[in-house]
């Protein structure tokens, strides 16, 4: 009897993972992908609310997304100005099935 508990207790796989519920930067509308690297790698992409504009050419430089997740006088890990493009599809959508009538 005691075996078939303990089989039956580790056998059990518990899974925890970390920032579920944070907001997620490929999924907001200022996030810039990196078209140089592996298009599912976001470890590089920018974002376009933060950033420098060089004052000879007028090119603006974004930062990096991650590194201003970690700024909290940027994004900061809550996503401050996180802004989903979900809702955009959402909207089109609706816009889409009202003109179908």
């Amino acid at each position: 009897m005691r075996l078939t508990q303990l089989y039956l207790y580790t056998s059990k796989r518990h899974i925890f993972i970390k920032n579920t519920t944070f907001k997620i930067c490929k999924k907001c509308i200022h996030f810039i992908e990196d078209k140089s690297n592996d298009p599912d790698d976001t470890l590089f992409g920018k974002c376009k609310m933060f950033g420098e504009q060089n004052i000879i050419t007028g090119e603006v430089e974004n930062d990096n997304a991650s590194m201003c997740r970690y700024d909290n006088t940027k994004c900061g890990i809550d996503g401050k100005y996180f802004n989903t493009i979900i809702i955009n599809q959402k909207i089109n959508t609706i816009y889409n099935d009202n003109n179908k009538k």
